[in-house]
């Protein structure tokens, strides 16, 4: 998505773009960033992660 000459900095285009941390909307001119997630929800996904990751049914005795 690109929002024509939305940018409060420059008048430039913004683009929506996304990464491990979440969507977020980016200048293309200024490469001003405005995040869409809030925190919570970014440190519940990571905690969700870890428990994922760390099951004790995944170790085997030996």
């Amino acid at each position: 998505m690109i929002l024509l000459k939305g940018c409060g900095r420059c008048d430039g285009d913004i683009v929506m773009r996304g990464d491990i941390h979440g969507k977020y909307l980016q200048c293309l001119m200024c490469s001003r960033v405005k995040y869409i997630e809030t925190t919570p929800e970014i440190s519940a996904r990571r905690s969700h992660t870890r428990r994922r990751l760390f099951k004790p049914t995944d170790f085997v005795a030996i």
